[in-house]
């Protein structure tokens, strides 16, 4: 009987816990680029317009009014290596804690690597990409985005 009431417990426990653990990959710089070009929908460097605070609804079975904090960030693209996302476009993502989002300031430049867009058109990233403001880029990184798009662009020929 008690090891039926210590599992019950657990699964209840389990059920609500939820976090944030991301497996970066590893190699030289740009094999972590390519990696990250190949799986993203996306990839742009853009300025944050604005940023407006929203409840995001639940993806794990939480009723809609439990959803989470979140932000829906409008972005106006300066430059792009990889998707059809328009020189305006929107992220929605979760902040709050232990779902991986990532929140973004108004005003500040970023190197996105976006994934989506969902239903309504929003995209998504999270801490575990490659996503950084444009100050925090790792050296090299731009130039490695400009050879796998030229790349990209030959194969298209």
């Amino acid at each position: 009987m008690m090891r039926l009431v210590m599992a019950v417990l657990l699964m209840a426990l389990a059920n609500g816990v939820l976090a944030c653990s991301c497996a970066f990959p590893e190699g030289t710089l740009e094999e972590k680029v390519r990696s990250s070009v190949e799986s993203a929908a996306a990839v742009v460097l853009a300025r944050a317009e604005s940023i407006s605070e929203a409840q995001l609804p639940s993806r794990f079975g939480r009723p809609e009014s439990e959803g989470y904090p979140g932000e829906i960030t409008h972005f106006s693209e300066i430059r792009s290596w990889k998707g059809s996302h328009g020189k305006q476009f929107y992220t929605r993502i979760t902040t709050a804690c232990c779902m991986c989002g990532r929140s973004f300031d108004e005003g500040d430049t970023y190197l996105l690597y976006l994934y989506g867009p969902d239903d309504e058109g929003f995209y998504s990233t999270s801490i575990c990409s490659r996503t950084s403001a444009q100050s925090r880029v790792e050296e090299g990184e731009l130039e490695v985005l400009e050879r796998v798009a030229a790349e990209q662009s030959k194969k298209r020929e």
